[in-house]
């Protein structure tokens, strides 16, 4: 699954490309600024297929929502809070605002 362009896999070997013309190159991720960089996000990118739900599932996907829809909103916002995840839109604002907020307006709503 690894392509030439991304050049991240993993998929061993000692980097040197050659059907994609790469042959001599170092892999990007062995870049001095990326080689002690621990993958979260992209951790399954070249090893799994994304058009594979099931692929997915396999290495632990959606377990997190399985284990919140177990529990309570309030139970939900309190990890989220104690987990101290923040946003991605650039602000950095911890995440738990936004759900405090929209539990708080579906329990007013709801009376």
């Amino acid at each position: 699954m690894e392509s030439g362009r991304d050049r991240g896999g993993s998929a061993g070997g000692d980097g040197a490309g050659d059907a994609d013309g790469f042959a001599g190159l170092p892999r990007f991720v062995d870049h001095p600024m990326l080689r002690d960089q621990v993958r979260v996000v992209l951790r399954n990118c070249g090893i799994i297929d994304p058009e594979e739900v099931d692929h997915y599932l396999a290495r632990g996907g959606y377990r997190a929502l399985e284990s919140c829809l177990g529990t309570s909103a309030e139970a939900v916002i309190d990890t989220v809070k104690a987990s101290g995840l923040r946003g991605r839109g650039g602000g950095g604002f911890p995440t738990c605002r936004s759900g405090s907020s929209a539990a708080r307006q579906r329990t007013s709503s709801a009376t």
